[in-house]
C-alpha cells in the first residue's frame, strides 16, 4: 500500500476512535436552535446517534475523496449543532465547545471545497476531536 494511501486511512481510523469516545464521553450532555437539513431528533441517545451517523458519513466520505459528500455531510453536524438536543445546556464551556465544533466543520466544508485531501484529513479531525 502507497504512503499517499496509508496516511489518510491511519487518519481515518484514529478519527473513528476518538468520534467513538468522544460520543460516549457527552452522553450526559445535551445542546437550542432550528436544524435545516439534519432531522430534528426526539430525545438525547437519538441525538447522539445521530452525530455519530453524520460523522460516520464524513469519515467514508473522507476515505473515497467524495468532497460533495464530505461538505453536505459538514453541513449537517453544522445543522445537529443548531438542534435543541444540543442546545439545551448552555454553560459558558459548552458554548465554547459548540463554536469550537462549527468552527472546524466550517473549515472541513472549505477544505472539501477546494478538494485538498490533505486538509480535508486535518478538518476531520478537529471536527471528530471538538
Amino acid at each position: 500500500m502507497s504512503r499517499k494511501v496509508v496516511l489518510p486511512v491511519l487518519l481515518l481510523a484514529i478519527a473513528c476512535v476518538a468520534a467513538l469516545l468522544h460520543t460516549d464521553s457527552m452522553a450526559g450532555f445535551s445542546k437550542v436552535g432550528a436544524a435545516a437539513t439534519a432531522p430534528p431528533v426526539a430525545d438525547e441517545k437519538e441525538f447522539m446517534q445521530s452525530k455519530l451517523a453524520a460523522l460516520n458519513r464524513s469519515m467514508g466520505a473522507v476515505a473515497i475523496d467524495d468532497f460533495a459528500a464530505i461538505e453536505r455531510s459538514g453541513k449537517e453536524l453544522i445543522d445537529l449543532s443548531k438542534q435543541e438536543s444540543w442546545q439545551q445546556r448552555s454553560s459558558p464551556a459548552y458554548l465554547q465547545d459548540t463554536a469550537d465544533f462549527v468552527a472546524a466543520a466550517e473549515y472541513l466544508i472549505r477544505a472539501a471545497g477546494a478538494n485538498d485531501r490533505q486538509a480535508v484529513a486535518h478538518g476531520y479531525t478537529a471536527v471528530v476531536h471538538s
